[in-house]
């Protein structure tokens, strides 16, 4: 007996088995028998496995692929820590985790439509090993280097390879996506949709720090440099004389990694501000995370994971930029970018330089939210 994937059968999509409990139950002997049966139009597959920011800034193609075909399925392969980026998006009808057991099952499993959007192993080897009549985006090649399926795709790969291109580039990631995506950008919004659980955890939040939901909180996050990005980072100076400024106008949750959290520790401590600082828990899971950033008014970032967040969460948004190019994140209207003046002297860089993380200055953040 053959039985059809519903994509409104929650017994069925839930588990991916065989038969789901009505089938069991009520005796059908198709999903077509079943008065929740609804066919699709495309069975489509995603692959964007991380980073978690860019697994953000990749949803508004889920708007764009609902608009085109009529009735999809849309499944999305995604890295396990990214989960929490894409739980709750009504516009995806399965997560599939990146794992062994996974990757023997897409061996096997067939689309209509493959986006292969990653440029890295492994997606690009995965893409080569996906059933699928359309391809579009990027797979690896005879060399082992990424290739693209389709000709609007290859402008990702030359620009990942021509510091020409990154730097003289004046589209946004969103644009660039989507033209490898053979899909229009008309202004797509990224999506996050938080659970009850995260609605519950930062209610949690705000009793356990005598905070209200009709406090003005403004976050600052001073995390996301990592050891690949040290000088994405706002030094911890200016950070400081910009909560000095903020004196008691807002209520500040400061946001920091682990690799910050002792920098996060000693302004928190710090006496001139610590009647109205509060720190998240840098041991946070991405899902906390993002439930304590949606408690926030306005948030303060570096290019980071933070601002791909703050974006999907509607919230106005000052983005700093120290060596990455501004030019590649959409402002939704919402977003404030500053540039420090030193951005093309250190282009990309991976090193970290003093002067950069502190070349802009308090004064710029607390003048560009006051406006």
């Amino acid at each position: 007996m053959q039985f059809k994937w519903n994509k409104n059968c929650k017994e069925f999509t839930a588990y991916g088995g065989f038969a789901c409990d009505l089938i069991k139950t009520e005796g059908y002997k198709s999903c077509e028998e079943c008065k929740f049966y609804d066919p699709y139009s495309e069975k489509i597959l995603i692959i964007k496995l991380g980073a978690i920011g860019d697994v953000i800034r990749t949803t508004p193609i889920l708007t764009a692929l609902r608009r085109k075909y009529e009735n999809p399925q849309i499944i999305w392969l995604v890295k396990e820590e990214s989960i929490d980026a894409l739980k709750n998006n009504y516009l995806i009808d399965k997560i599939y985790i990146y794992n062994q057991e996974t990757l023997l099952k897409l061996k096997y499993e067939k689309f209509d439509i493959l986006y292969s959007l990653e440029t890295d192993m492994p997606g690009t080897a995965i893409a080569n090993e996906i059933k699928a009549d359309k391809k579009y985006g990027f797979y690896l090649d005879e060399f082992g280097q990424p290739s693209a399926f389709n000709k609007e795709a290859e402008f990702i790969i030359e620009k990942a390879l021509s510091d020409y291109l990154n730097k003289n580039n004046r589209k946004t990631y969103q644009q660039y996506i989507f033209e490898a995506s053979h899909l229009p950008f008309t202004n797509e919004e990224p999506i996050l949709n938080l659970s009850e659980h995260q609605r519950f955890f930062a209610s949690e939040f705000l009793h356990k720090n005598n905070l209200r939901k009709e406090d003005k909180i403004l976050g600052i996050h001073i995390g996301g440099g990592g050891k690949r990005w040290p000088s994405k980072v706002w030094h911890k100076d200016e950070v400081l004389k910009f909560i000095r400024l903020l004196k008691d106008k807002y209520k500040v949750i400061i946001f920091s990694s682990t690799q910050e959290k002792e920098i996060q520790k000693e302004l928190i401590n710090n006496p001139e501000i610590k009647n109205y600082v509060y720190p998240n828990n840098p041991e946070n899971s991405l899902g906390e995370f993002i439930a304590v950033a949606n408690l926030c008014e306005t948030i303060v970032t570096g290019d980071s994971m933070a601002l791909h967040v703050s974006t999907a969460l509607k919230k106005k948004t000052i983005a700093l930029f120290f060596c990455t190019p501004d030019w590649e994140i959409e402002t939704y209207g919402r977003v404030k970018k500053l540039v420090s003046p030193l951005l093309m002297k250190y282009f990309f860089t991976d090193q970290y330089h003093e002067d950069l993380v502190k070349s802009i200055t308090a004064e710029q953040v607390y003048s560009k939210l006051e406006q």
